[in-house]
């Protein structure tokens, strides 16, 4: 075709381009009957995990706020797990006298217990996590939030995602349409109405305490 197309750009004979042009065509017309089809792998076939997120505070006064998180995660036995955040990591994330609130962190935190607390499952898989609050979100996808503490959380995220090889898409969900919504409530009739038979898994604070000296410093 290419020689074709360069013969005619010499002006050669009609004649001559036309006989070249249909040996070419009938050379593919009878290529793609026997020639194998194509395909380009994009993947291992396995359906992605999902991971739903949510957080609670449950007072308003910045200082005393009982921040508790759940995470669930919906497979052939859907798995859950949440609690209060501990004051280890609350005490990093809040600096009294800095800052009023950690709404963005306590969006964030979870994210990255998850892909430790579930690091056997998450490794070498597909992964999306759903998350209600956009502005964790786009922080987590940017990758360079306005705040230490954010930016702490998002690259400890990312750097264990790269090491235990799980490829993540980050995704946002309603409150009303995200399972752990209820949890994060105390609400576990709600989860069990929607995931009947999901195993509750405990998070110590000894694990917190250790993801904490694993993470580092603010």
């Amino acid at each position: 075709m290419h020689s074709a197309s360069s013969e005619w750009g010499k002006t050669p004979s009609l004649e001559a381009f036309q006989e070249k042009f249909m040996l070419r065509m009938e050379w593919w017309t009878a290529s793609a009957e026997k020639l194998p089809p194509r395909s380009v792998p994009c993947g291992e076939g396995r359906p992605p995990i999902l991971i739903f997120i949510d957080w609670l505070a449950r007072t308003k006064t910045p200082e005393s706020d009982a921040v508790k998180y759940s995470v669930t995660l919906p497979m052939v036995t859907p798995r859950t797990f949440g609690r209060c955040m501990w004051d280890g990591i609350r005490s990093k994330l809040f600096l009294p006298g800095k800052k009023k609130q950690i709404v963005g962190q306590a969006e964030l935190h979870p994210l990255t217990v998850a892909l430790r607390f579930w690091q056997s499952a998450l490794s070498g898989r597909d992964a999306v996590f759903f998350i209600d609050n956009d502005a964790a979100r786009f922080g987590a996808l940017k990758g360079s939030p306005p705040t230490a503490e954010s930016a702490w959380l998002i690259y400890k995220f990312w750097s264990q995602a790269i090491e235990i090889g799980c490829h993540v898409w980050l995704h946002r969900v309603p409150s009303v349409s995200n399972p752990a919504d209820g949890p994060s409530r105390e609400n576990w009739q709600e989860l069990a109405s929607i995931f009947p038979g999901y195993h509750l898994e405990l998070r110590q604070d000894k694990e917190e305490a250790n993801d904490v000296a694993a993470w580092g410093k603010v």
